[in-house]
């Protein structure tokens, strides 16, 4: 018995062991059966260089196929009977590219097997294989979201790499703990999530790809093209943030200062998010396949991991001092020569702008900065050691000076706040947690749920003048409620967009997508909601006044105008009366007497609310009539 039971608790912990190497993919996006197991694959053809084709995840009733390469020292030799024991590499090409044989050749002869493989349904010529996946017009969709899933390239592209890890573990001349993986632009992509999914490689390398492309890329304007439900979705299943943090082994990023594609503030962001990190930031780096694998610290990198030869120096964080700058750093070899590389420039383009090269001293493992130039924008250190490997400090930004060109350079249209959820604290004594707009003089706050919307409403002088807390101070003048039955339990999504002052949300139901973009005027004190709806439906609207506080509310309909009013009377300490006024108007759709919107499919219908205030005597219905009709008339005729 005693035998038995060591005997399953051995078998046991093989089985850990082999499932060990799994744990960051279970619970993503790639967590699914056939992702575990090493995929079907059948050899097109054998020479220096084997041409082979393994089965994906399903798609489009069948599993996608993929075209790869495979290449190692005996299949150069034609000795393939003499790889024993080969450490591995999986090479990921970028937009773009296809498996590239001579990637794969590269790596063979530094002794390492290693596998490219396609990602665009293609094999090596660049021609659709049967079963591939199906690119429109040969462009490929990397920002598509489906219904299905599995019909979404990301999802199919990263899950192939997995796969493609999966295969060339399970060759018999290969040692399956030891392997890393590179990728090169969209590749470097795919690399930053798989460091954080994957976390079999012992050592990963991003060429130029990075994460954070939502916020400032060059995909990021691809990105803003799709509806906000998708662009949301696409960031949260997709975007490197979500995952490179997750990422348990070294990792080198590389990267050109003026790279076209991926900018050096998101690519900070990235590496920020790794602890163990190596970098590698190169002046004039250009962007391609072959610049990109042609950098010699990706190989020296790998190397140290897989085969325990001496590795990339790496960079302390510089500090400053009363007498300049100094930064530590380690390195197995001995350091050639010392950098301080930086830019003066301060166009908001970060990849326009022009960077300069000091040499600087080195003493006893510390790079020596006697002082730094004048109105540097961005700057980092550098070295090099006596094998020409070259690798980075983290980029610094000085702090910037209030009235600098710099400052001014900052562009509100970079940043916006993003809602996935409905909001829990709104209205609120203190914080809202939603989104918001106002012109100076009201504002709004974005609360309730898809099926119960509320615009809160808010005047800066519209108070109760009572001097003891808390029965005096601002008071909220009232709000509007939509209510749309088809959108409970519906999907919420929602951007307050900075430079425009625009909230803009989308509600999703499987019977019903309603889009709303909501503004303040800036130059009347108008709110406007405009809907629009993938089908026809109707809101029952309620403009309504706070009540509460010991004011006085009234409401009405003047032909087809809603409005209220809330009052602040004299207080027994204060001779001071406040009034406001809102009043609503529809165009675009049909408003019923009970207050029912009905919305046509696909045609824009625009809520538009005027706020008005007095201080001292009440308002009547002739007078607020008057108002918003002379405050809204501009609006409408536009």
């Amino acid at each position: 018995m005693l035998v038995k039971k060591q005997t399953s608790l051995f078998f046991l912990f093989l089985l850990l062991a082999g499932l060990s190497g799994y744990a960051q993919i279970k619970g993503t996006l790639w967590d699914t059966k056939p992702i575990y197991k090493v995929p079907a694959y059948k050899i097109l053809s054998k020479d220096s260089v084997q041409a082979l084709v393994y089965d994906g995840l399903p798609y489009k009733g069948h599993r996608n196929k993929v075209f790869a390469y495979y290449c190692s020292p005996g299949t150069l030799s034609g000795k393939s009977s003499e790889d024993r024991n080969l450490p591995a590499v999986v090479l990921v090409h970028g937009g773009g590219g296809t498996a590239f044989k001579q990637w794969a050749i590269l790596w063979a002869k530094k002794g390492y097997a290693a596998i490219a493989m396609d990602l665009r349904g293609n094999d090596g010529n660049r021609k659709h294989i049967d079963g591939g996946f199906e690119e429109p017009d040969n462009l490929t969709p990397y920002f598509t979201i489906t219904n299905n899933r599995e019909e979404q390239w990301m999802y199919q592209a990263v899950a192939d790499v997995i796969l493609a890890h999966n295969l060339i573990r399970s060759f018999k001349e290969v040692d399956s703990s030891r392997t890393a993986l590179t990728g090169i632009s969209w590749g470097g992509i795919i690399s930053n999530i798989l460091a954080g999914v994957d976390n079999r490689y012992k050592a990963v390398v991003p060429v130029y790809g990075c994460g954070f492309l939502f916020e400032n890329s060059a995909m990021r304007k691809e990105l803003d093209k799709l509806s906000p439900g998708d662009r949301s979705t696409w960031i949260r299943q997709y975007d490197p943030s979500q995952y490179v943090g997750k990422a348990s082994m070294p990792v080198l990023f590389i990267n050109g200062t003026n790279d076209g594609n991926f900018f050096l503030d998101s690519y900070a962001k990235t590496y920020d998010k790794v602890k163990n990190k190596n970098l590698s930031i190169k002046i004039g780096l250009k962007h391609n396949h072959a610049y990109g694998w042609g950098n010699q610290e990706i190989y020296t990198f790998i190397n140290s991991y897989l085969n325990g030869t001496p590795g990339l120096a790496r960079l302390a964080a510089p500090e400053i001092t009363g007498t300049g700058i100094k930064a530590g750093f380690t390195s197995a070899l001995p350091v050639q020569k010392a950098f301080l590389n930086y830019t003066r420039d301060t166009t908001s383009i970060l990849m326009n702008r022009k960077w300069e090269s000091t040499a600087v001293a080195v003493r006893n493992n510390e790079i020596v900065v006697p002082a730094l130039p004048e109105d540097l924008s961005i700057w980092y250190l550098s070295l090099t050691d006596a094998r020409g490997m070259q690798v980075s400090g983290e980029l610094q930004w000085p702090e910037k000076k209030r009235g600098s060109a710099e400052g001014e350079q900052i562009y509100a249209g970079r940043y916006k706040a993003v809602f996935n959820a409905a909001p829990r604290h709104t209205p609120s004594s203190k914080t809202p947690d939603s989104p918001l707009a106002g012109n100076g003089d009201i504002g709004l706050s974005l609360g309730g749920t898809p099926d119960k919307l509320r615009f809160y409403i808010g005047k800066n002088d519209f108070w109760r003048a009572y001097p003891v807390y808390p029965g005096g101070g601002i008071a909220l003048p009232g709000y509007l409620e939509m209510n749309i039955k088809e959108l409970e339990g519906g999907k919420y999504y929602a951007e307050e967009l900075l430079d425009s002052a625009l909230i803009k949300a989308k509600f999703s139901t499987s019977k019903l997508d309603l889009s709303l973009n909501t503004w303040v005027s800036a130059t009347a004190n108008t709110i406007v909601a405009e809907l629009n709806a993938n089908q026809a439906t109707t809101i029952a609207l309620k403009l309504k006044a706070t009540e509460g506080n010991t004011s006085v509310s009234h409401h009405g309909k003047t032909g087809d105008v809603i409005w209220v009013t809330r009052s602040f009377e004299n207080s027994p300490l204060l001779e001071w009366p406040a009034h406001i006024a809102m009043a609503l108007k529809v165009t675009g759709g049909t408003l019923e007497q009970n207050g029912t919107l009905r919305l046509s499919a696909g045609e824009k219908t625009r809520i538009s609310i005027t706020i008005y205030t007095i201080k001292t005597v009440k308002i009547g219905k002739k007078e607020l009539y008057r108002k918003q009709q002379q405050w809204t008339k501009a609006l409408y005729n536009n």
